[in-house]
């Protein structure tokens, strides 16, 4: 009515409202994706069906009604239902490889945190081992001062003590010769004493000692005669 309207009236007709091309697109994208993925169930049933037959699994009748069906399948274009259906599907499969990803991606950063935690231990005990030998080095090198220092003194101590020994044994060397001397000269005191005592007033006593001493003395030698 509206087109006879407006050609009676002269104007130009009404225009049937299709849809923007990039909506056909999709639309056509979507139905030749779900076709396909129809096609692919279609051929994998009759691989399976063949191979049920081929295994004695499955009759032929019911091969054949299961291969027709899926033909027919094919056929047909899919429902609005089943595009949303395949587009969740679609949209869930993404979803998961997401997850997927998200949970090997946090795995991958695990890991490097966790060989990054395990060098700065490295290093930190890297550092405490070169932090105790360098104590190490210090306390041999303190240890190795102080044993010199006391093998140093002990010589010290053991040459002072060498010289007091030596001093000693010069000052009893000094006394026993004063007293040999002081003694000797006693003696001698003594003895000229007794020789005068004797001479004068010889005792019985002195006589036997001195007739003793001529019977065991040597004979003496005769006076040399000058020639």
């Amino acid at each position: 009515m509206r087109l006879e309207q407006a050609s009676v009236s002269g104007s130009s007709p009404a225009r049937i409202p299709y849809p923007s091309r990039p909506d056909a697109m999709r639309r056509a994208a979507v139905v030749a994706l779900c076709l396909l993925g129809l096609s692919r169930e279609a051929s994998s049933v009759k691989r399976c069906r063949s191979e049920q037959l081929r295994t004695g699994l499955l009759d032929e009748a019911e091969a054949e009604a299961d291969v027709d069906a899926a033909s027919d399948v094919t056929l047909t274009p899919p429902t609005k239902a089943q595009i949303r259906e395949r587009e969740a599907h679609a949209q869930e499969k993404i979803k998961r490889m997401a997850d997927q990803d998200a949970k090997i991606r946090s795995a991958v950063q695990k890991q490097r945190r966790v060989a990054r935690r395990k060098e700065q231990a490295l290093k930190i005990n890297q550092g405490e081992w070169e932090e105790a030998a360098e104590k190490e080095a210090a306390e041999r090198l303190h240890r190795e001062v102080k044993e010199a220092r006391q093998a140093e003194l002990s010589a010290v101590l053991a040459r002072k003590r060498e010289e007091e020994s030596m001093q000693r044994k010069v000052v009893i060397e000094k006394k026993r010769d004063r007293a040999q001397a002081i003694g000797k000269r006693d003696t001698r005191i003594r003895v000229s004493e007794r020789v005068r005592n004797f001479a004068a007033d010889p005792s019985p006593e002195d006589m036997v000692i001195l007739n003793r001493q001529e019977e065991t003395a040597p004979p003496r030698r005769p006076p040399r005669v000058p020639v």
